[in-house]
């Protein structure tokens, strides 16, 4: 049961405030439970460990700021986060633009999504192709968002991206 919110917890009645209990959904999203296998464990069904390398190495910079045109952990935006999390993994250049980066790998069903992925959004702030980010798991991906969020991770389902969703590209 939830007491009124800043309310100690009762002993032994397994009470909790409001507050206590979002610290706790925070802190476990923030650790990514359940999000990506720890590296030391096989990669899930149909995983690869190159896959599970890009989304443990998106996710690590979470809480970086967001910066139009940023490319490195001073900065990312979206395109140029994923850039820079793929170079650091596969060395591979991808490009610094959305479109661009559509054209790697290969093409993956909705809802077929692995650790790894990168996964792209049209319509968002511009038309055409204009957002990406890493899939890690569990439906969720990890993205340089916008200037009040920086990197986070999100549920794919979600009303916002579910509209926006475009499609998903496999590169390793």
């Amino acid at each position: 049961m939830i007491t009124h919110e800043g309310a100690a917890t009762s002993g032994g009645t397994g009470r909790l405030s409001r507050r206590r209990l979002a610290a706790a959904v925070i802190a476990m999203a923030t650790v990514g439970v359940g999000i990506v296998p720890d590296a030391a464990a096989k990669p899930r069904r149909g995983e690869t460990k190159t896959g599970q390398q890009l989304a443990k190495t998106g996710l690590k910079y979470r809480g970086s700021p967001y910066v139009l045109g940023g490319h490195s952990p001073r900065g990312f935006d979206c395109s140029g986060f994923t850039q820079y999390v793929v170079k650091k993994v596969l060395g591979t250049d991808i490009g610094p633009t959305v479109p661009g980066q559509w054209q790697y790998g290969s093409g993956v069903a909705k809802g077929k999504w692995r650790a790894g992925d990168l996964v792209f959004f049209e319509n968002t702030f511009e038309q055409g192709l204009s957002h990406v980010g890493i899939y890690v798991g569990e439906g969720r991906f990890v993205h340089a968002e916008n200037e009040q969020t920086g990197v986070i991770v999100s549920d794919i389902a979600s009303d916002y991206y579910a509209s926006h969703y475009r499609g998903a590209r496999r590169l390793a």
